[in-house]
């Protein structure tokens, strides 16, 4: 895969359970996410997410 840039669809772990979001910030060592239905904004190592196809 590419790297990672704003707009890319990802997915993590959240309380054990798989979330998919969506990269709207980059930062040195890490990404901010945004995800569910209310558009929670979640700070993430990169190697805490995966990306997945858009």
């Amino acid at each position: 895969m590419s790297e990672l840039a704003i707009g890319d669809a990802v997915v993590f772990t959240k309380n054990g359970k798989i979330v998919d979001g969506k990269i709207i910030g980059l930062k040195d060592n890490s990404v901010i996410v945004e995800y569910g239905k209310r558009n929670k904004k979640v700070e993430l190592k990169y190697d805490e997410v995966t990306q997945t196809q858009s």
